[in-house]
């Protein structure tokens, strides 16, 4: 328990690191030791709008953490956007663009409705332009990084014990983070429906961390942005492609018009 958050301790060896180095013939990689933790692992079918709520606090908690005390690793997540993908270094990656890049180019086909395409990434480049032009500007911290349900840990009753595994923590804008699991959590893992539980996990989570004005500006933007890119929908899409049912493709990229215009402003207000 750290800060009132349960997540588990990493042993210090004898000289007060937090790691061991050890190496193979061609790699060299750190060794730790944490505390076991109780519980067991989170099942995607138990996922509830009460869970989400303890999810969205946890998360608050943890942000809020990070920004008072000024924490920072000095490395990225693979949360991050505008990194400019020289490389799949956490911080330079960015699977937004790279999805983005992915569908593009598959949907060149003049058995797909091209004016469909154009306004998807018409949105899309627009948006992602306003949204960099912020992203400077807004908080950024240490955060965990990794909210799958294999981290989260239920006690006997099926309620949260304990938040696991920081092996991809780093730095990232507060609000980029809090969207993406916020997404996967309610969206990906429930289904497109899910608006309610998806706001149940932002308002527990501002209850917590209360949104400065310029987040409350850039999160509608980074929602529109990322969730009709994450990974699941584009290689939906892509396949749908590949076995030519274009009426599919045409009625996914409609949806991906509708998300692109979502309104979460109202609900930032």
């Amino acid at each position: 328990m750290e800060n009132g958050i349960p997540v588990p301790g990493r042993f210090q060896t004898n000289d007060g690191l937090y790691y061991l180095p050890a190496h193979t013939i061609k790699n060299s990689f750190p060794v730790t030791v944490e505390e076991w933790m109780p519980g067991r692992e989170l099942e995607d079918q138990e996922v509830n709008k009460q869970l989400l709520h303890t999810l969205g606090k946890l998360l608050g908690k943890t942000h809020k953490i990070s920004e008072t005390y000024d924490i920072h690793f000095k490395y990225g997540t693979y949360w991050g956007m505008f990194g400019g993908n020289t490389s799949d270094v956490p911080g330079i990656y960015d699977d937004v663009e790279l999805e983005a890049n992915s569908l593009k180019e598959s949907l060149q086909r003049k058995e797909i409705n091209q004016a469909l395409v154009e306004e998807v990434f018409l949105q899309f480049y627009e948006k992602r332009a306003t949204l960099q032009k912020l992203w400077n500007t807004l908080p950024k911290g240490a955060v965990q990084g990794d909210f799958s349900p294999n981290n989260i840990l239920l006690n006997h009753n099926s309620a949260f014990q304990s938040l696991i595994d920081f092996n991809i923590a780093g730095d990232e804008v507060f609000i980029n983070h809090l969207a993406g699991e916020a997404i996967f959590l309610a969206y990906e893992l429930m289904g497109d429906e899910q608006d309610d539980w998806f706001y149940e996990f932002l308002s527990a989570y501002m209850k917590e961390r209360p949104l400065s004005t310029l987040e409350k500006e850039a999160l509608p933007l980074i929602i529109q942005v990322v969730r009709p890119f994450r990974f699941r929908r584009t290689q939906k899409i892509i396949q749908l492609v590949k076995e030519e049912q274009f009426t599919e493709v045409e009625k996914e990229l409609s949806i991906m018009i509708g998300l692109l215009h979502c309104d979460v402003e109202a609900f930032m207000k």
